[in-house]
């Protein structure tokens, strides 16, 4: 009666309805009871805390700082950076969530290849450390990669590094570190068929 339906139907089955209905009892018409369970096979929470336990077997000292992290993807990259800096000997801090990029240029990138970028320029110098961000998805942006692992020897040119960063095009600035030989930078993963937000993790290898 509330959306009028009986006037698109024929009249019989129209009438057919309406008795079927008017003869239903109390208990007919209450909402079925709930048969329906809800389990969560896969969580950033639960994705971090892999992470952090195969850190910890590798013989790191681990420290899960958030499974919330939100943000500008270069601010957050100085932030990692800072957190790299700082970070006790033999340690792994992570990171998760999921940042956004302003888009100020027209070069390929992503959130996680942005925060690397930026993280390597204020990591610049700063040797025995390495900070990885990528997607669970293995798929960054408009990249087609996961992200990117930065050390302190990535940048070795700041200006240049920066002016990669403004105008958004992350991917293009490690290609060209990898291409040249100059590590590998580019996580490469394809599809991974989870898709859990991000991850950073920071490593310290001093003794």
């Amino acid at each position: 009666q509330q959306y009028h339906v009986a006037q698109f139907l024929d009249t019989a089955v129209a009438q057919s309805i309406t008795t079927t209905l008017q003869n239903l009892t109390q208990a007919e018409l209450a909402p079925p009871p709930n048969i329906i369970d809800n389990l969560i096979i896969g969580s950033i929470q639960q994705s971090a805390q892999a992470a952090a336990a195969k850190a910890t077997a590798m013989g790191f000292q681990t420290r899960l700082l958030t499974t919330r992290l939100e943000g500008e993807a270069r601010e957050v990259g100085k932030f990692a950076a800072a957190l790299a800096i700082d970070a006790p000997p033999q340690s792994a801090t992570l990171l998760g969530g999921e940042t956004t990029v302003t888009l100020r240029g027209s070069g390929v990138g992503g959130r996680n290849l942005e925060t690397a970028l930026s993280a390597a320029i204020g990591l610049a110098g700063w040797p025995n450390r390495t900070i990885t961000s990528f997607a669970t998805d293995g798929d960054d942006g408009t990249s087609g990669v996961a992200g990117a692992t930065v050390t302190g020897e990535t940048v070795q040119d700041r200006e240049t590094a920066v002016t990669f960063l403004d105008n958004n095009d992350s991917y293009t600035f490690f290609k060209q570190l990898d291409a040249a030989g100059r590590g590998q930078h580019l996580i490469k993963t394809g599809p991974t068929g989870t898709n859990v937000n991000d991850l950073i993790v920071i490593l310290n290898y001093e003794m």
